[in-house]
């Protein structure tokens, strides 16, 4: 999946639940390659946008 998918997709997420077993997933797989492998920049970026998504909606909760 390309970032710029994977951006629209976060982006348009509701599912809190998803969106951290997303995260312990890229985690368990930044683990496993170490911080020399090259998807790794990827992988974080990937994880601070589903993040801040989930910071987003939280807010957005709180609000209402």
């Amino acid at each position: 999946m390309t970032l710029k998918s994977f951006v629209s997709r976060v982006e348009s997420s509701y599912n809190l639940e998803e969106m951290v077993r997303e995260i312990d997933v890229l985690l368990r797989i930044l683990q496993e390659e170490g911080p020399h492998s090259p998807s790794f920049s990827g992988h974080l970026v990937r994880i601070q946008l589903l993040h801040s998504r989930i910071l987003a909606l939280k807010d957005e909760r709180t609000l209402h």
